[in-house]
């Protein structure tokens, strides 16, 4: 992105879409303590697997984003195995929201943005906080 470009609109993960991963690893939290009675193996395992899932939320929140500028998208999913999108908003084919019961209660959206290059390829940014306002602009932008 160009440092010149100015930045439209930003949409990031909202954390409730990740409550479910929070709640096993709560659930496993609770688990090998109640369970080290019967040896600090069984506790020591679902520690170590409550930590994974909960750092595994706090990197997708941090290094998940959808940015709009005056002239493209630039987008980030995921850290080690990332994928990226940096797309001028002429070759957007489309864009769209989607989202389940939990989206619709608590305001976050699936966002999908399909890109017009050598092979059409489509970006799903999942559990979007912001999600309608960032589609409105970036429909705004491409019309």
């Amino acid at each position: 992105m160009s440092q010149k470009e100015n930045v439209i609109a930003v949409c990031r993960p909202h954390w409730i879409g990740y409550f479910k991963n929070v709640l096993v690893a709560a659930a496993l939290i609770v688990a090998g303590i109640v369970l080290s009675q019967y040896g600090a193996i069984i506790t020591i395992a679902a520690l170590v697997v409550a930590a994974v899932l909960i750092i595994g939320v706090v990197i997708k929140l941090k290094t998940t984003y959808l940015e709009l500028t005056e002239t493209r998208i630039v987008g980030h999913i995921g850290f080690i195995n990332s994928k990226t999108l940096s797309t001028p908003l002429s070759r957007v084919q489309n864009i769209g929201l989607s989202n389940g019961l939990g989206g619709k209660i608590f305001g976050y959206h699936t966002i999908t943005v399909s890109d017009a290059g050598s092979s059409a390829t489509e970006y799903k940014f999942r559990n979007m906080a912001g999600a309608q306002a960032f589609v409105d602009a970036a429909q705004e932008r491409m019309n």
